[in-house]
């Protein structure tokens, strides 16, 4: 009988481009689908067009902050839209740059939860040994 795995122990590749990947955990993927469709639509085009194909340089910060803060080592990025996060860390997949994405927040105030960029990098480590190739 095979053993249950939580939705945040399942990862799957959300986009892909020349450049770079973005793999998210299932439990974020749910996440990212109840934030508003114009949120999703401007996360998901960000990711897609910018991340993807772009150098990590000519992504303004306005769509992606590269210093949400370091956590347990690791360095946490949001792509954003309005008050709509989804948090992760920079690492690789066969020395492929790819973006963990981990878990979606709606911020409330002008400060990120430190409970969600902990969140982030907790999840993050955990792609080292889940998704083949994958080093955070």
């Amino acid at each position: 009988m095979s053993e249950a795995r939580a939705d945040d122990d399942v990862w799957e590749m959300f986009c892909d481009g020349p450049v770079a990947s973005i793999w998210m955990n299932k439990h974020c993927l749910a996440a990212f689908l109840t934030l508003p469709l114009r949120d999703q639509a401007k996360i998901q085009a960000t990711m897609e067009k910018m991340y993807c194909t772009m150098e990590n340089v000519s992504i303004p910060p306005k769509k992606l902050n590269f210093d949400e803060g370091r956590h347990d080592g690791l360095q946490v990025w949001a792509f954003k839209e309005k008050q709509s996060r989804v948090y992760g860390v920079q690492g690789s997949i066969n020395a492929k740059r790819t973006f963990f994405a981990t878990n979606v927040a709606v911020k409330k105030a002008q400060k990120a939860d430190p409970g969600d960029l902990s969140k982030a990098s907790r999840l993050a480590q955990k792609a080292n040994r889940l998704v083949a190739g994958a080093r955070v």
